[in-house]
């Protein structure tokens, strides 16, 4: 199978930019609203790490003071945890953050210089070092945790199910390389939704390739990072992390709320609340704007929704708000 590159397939039109564009913006009001504060945990993670490297590039976890060390460590796991790779199914939940050490070493190591706060430019005059350096620290960060992973497969409620000691999930790796070095999005749910699953099975150099293409042949991405308010890997996470919630709860918004539909179980009704929380701010009285970048939602149809299930959907966002469900 030829890897060659379809070009067009890359190129982004004048309405998909404007909603690039608004999906940023719209990240950035979240963070700055404090409308959840866990958004500002990046920016915390990637600042610290930023000055490390500065303090200690080419050495180890080793020679950290040991005031760095600790929040070397805690950093990263808080950061991560707030971003939920410490959910029940993780395999990181089961051990605490010295398992980080030897990441800590990979990210200080002076071979990946070039990819720290990885910009248009750089990707531009310097794609194929680019990738080969993406791969290869990801491949680097997953060496070093699959130790645990492969503890963690061995153990006796795991067996009979499908298990692979080597497997680091994707999300984590570029979760962890998003944080702290910021050279890649984060490869989560809502970035493969936005996608489209043109980046499935993502971390490989062929789909690194997509990547850098899809930023170097638009001019949107390089306009966005001109403000220098934050790094142009975490404007293209922050952009298709919003495209992808909206693609999500659009779904429920069209079966559901615009059919006056009622869900039939607990957790399609949790997610359609949620759905509510999310375009239409009804339900949340600290928010005092619409979050939605691609549509608008007909708000007399929500309000019809909402009075003809109030008590039903008065009972699952109290259930949310005592639960954290």
């Amino acid at each position: 199978m030829s890897n060659k590159v379809n070009k067009d397939k890359f190129m982004i039109d004048e309405t998909k930019s404007e909603y690039i564009k608004n999906a940023v913006e719209l990240f950035i009001k979240k963070e700055n609203k404090g409308f959840e504060t866990r958004y500002k945990s990046w920016r915390v993670c990637h600042e610290f790490y930023l000055k490390l490297f500065k303090k200690y590039k080419g050495k180890t976890f080793n020679d950290l003071t040991e005031n760095d060390k600790q929040l070397s460590l805690l950093n990263l796991s808080f950061y991560l945890a707030s971003w939920g790779m410490y959910r029940g199914s993780s395999f990181v939940l089961q051990y605490d953050n010295s398992i980080f050490q030897n990441v800590v070493n990979v990210i200080l190591n002076e071979k990946y210089s070039i990819l720290w706060d990885l910009d248009y430019k750089t990707i531009k005059d310097n794609k194929e070092k680019v990738k080969n350096l993406l791969v290869e620290i990801g491949k680097d960060i997953n060496k070093n945790l699959s130790e645990y992973r492969s503890f963690y497969n061995s153990k006796s409620y795991l067996k009979g199910k499908d298990k692979n000691e080597e497997y680091i999930s994707q999300t984590l790796t570029t979760k962890i390389l998003l944080g702290t070095v910021c050279c890649i999005p984060a490869y989560d749910t809502y970035f493969s939704k936005s996608i489209s699953g043109t980046f499935s099975n993502f971390y490989n150099d062929e789909k690194i390739d997509n990547l850098l293409e899809l930023i170097i042949r638009n001019d949107i991405f390089s306009k966005l990072s001109e403000s220098k308010n934050y790094p142009l890997m975490k404007i293209v996470d922050m952009a298709y992390f919003d495209i992808g919630i909206e693609k999500e709860f659009n779904r429920y918004y069209e079966r559901y709320i615009m059919t006056l539909k009622e869900p039939t179980s607990y957790d399609i009704w949790k997610k359609v609340v949620k759905c509510i929380k999310q375009f239409y701010y009804k339900l949340n009285e600290n928010a005092d704007y619409d979050i939605h970048v691609a549509f608008e939602c007909d708000k007399k149809q929500v309000d019809k929704f909402i009075n003809k299930y109030k008590s039903k959907i008065d009972s699952i966002v109290l259930r949310l708000r005592d639960n954290n469900d």
